[in-house]
Order: structure tokens, then C-alpha cells, then sequence
């Protein structure tokens, strides 16, 4: 018998925004590979799996309470191919911040605010690189281009302050 699946609210509220369903998850933690462990994470190992569901790649971390014979589902995410490399089973490699000189880029999310003419628009759960060590962003060209398009689209209907959210190709 599949273990109970124990949802976060944060894993439901993420699903929720990319349209992720319980059923899809569940098909990633029943057929899909697991690419890292995290045996010392506490109070239980967790791990990050990989599967595909509805012609997508996506990424669950869950963590497996098998006294209770339970996998708690941490997060959902599909994964940007500008933060990994292809496959999706390895993060794209760390890049030297070309701002401080001193930190690695790892793999986040940024809220880009683009203002111009009183036009205010905020984009946040971009994909990005950030800087360890001073926390500048960086973003691929891909992710730029799809920003700017919102941003233009919003601009020229006239939006004068506008918050949404990153939406994926």
C-alpha cells in the first residue's frame, strides 16, 4: 500500500499557483527518481524527487516519516531550465558575482520591479541566480525577455502599479 501523503500548506499554496494537482504529485513520489538525499534533515530524511506528469518536468521534496508510514510533500515546484542543467537532475552551475567579486550564485527567485513613465511593475518567484554572499540577482535571457513582455504588456494598458506573479513558458 502507497504511504499517506501529509501536505505542507506552503507545498498546497505553491501547487495552488502553478497549477500542480495532488494527483500529479502523487505520480512523481510513486514513479519518479529520487536525484538528492537529505538523510540528515530533521526529524525526518527527506529527499528531492523527480518526475513527470502532464508532459512536465517536476520536482517534489518530500520527507519520509516511516514510523507513521507517511511522505510529507515540503514543496512543488516545476524546475527552470535556467536553473538546471538538462535533465533537471543537476542545478546549472555557480557563477562568480561579477558585484562583490567574492560570492557564488545559487539557484532562487527574485521579485523584479520595473518602473517607468508611472508605470510601477512588481513580478515576483522570478527564477534566478543569487549571490551567497551580497544577494544580487541575475536571470537569464529567457526570464528577461518573459519579464519584459509583462511588464511592456502591463505598461501599455495603461497600468500604473501593477504586483503578479512569474509565469513560466
Amino acid at each position: 500500500m502507497p504511504p499517506k501523503l501529509i501536505f505542507r500548506v506552503h507545498a498546497v499554496r505553491r501547487m495552488f499557483v502553478r497549477s500542480i494537482t495532488a494527483a500529479e504529485v502523487r505520480i512523481v513520489i510513486e514513479q519518479g527518481e529520487t536525484i538528492e538525499r537529505y538523510p540528515g534533515d530533521t526529524p525526518y530524511p527527506s529527499r528531492l524527487l523527480l518526475g513527470y506528469a502532464r508532459g512536465r518536468a517536476l520536482h517534489v521534496v518530500v520527507a519520509d516519516n516511516g514510523g507513521a508510514d507517511e511522505t510529507i510533500v515540503v514543496t512543488v515546484y516545476q524546475p527552470e531550465p535556467a536553473l538546471w542543467q538538462p535533465g533537471f537532475r543537476r542545478e546549472a552551475a555557480a557563477m562568480k558575482c561579477v558585484v562583490c567579486k567574492q560570492g557564488e550564485t545559487r539557484p532562487g527567485k527574485a521579485t523584479v520591479v520595473l518602473q517607468r513613465k508611472g508605470a510601477t511593475v512588481a513580478i515576483n518567484d522570478v527564477p534566478a541566480r543569487v549571490c551567497a554572499n551580497c544577494g544580487e540577482e541575475y536571470v537569464d535571457e529567457q526570464v528577461a525577455e518573459r519579464v519584459l513582455a509583462a511588464a511592456e504588456a502591463s505598461a501599455r494598458a495603461g497600468v500604473k502599479v501593477e504586483i503578479r506573479d512569474y509565469v513560466a513558458a
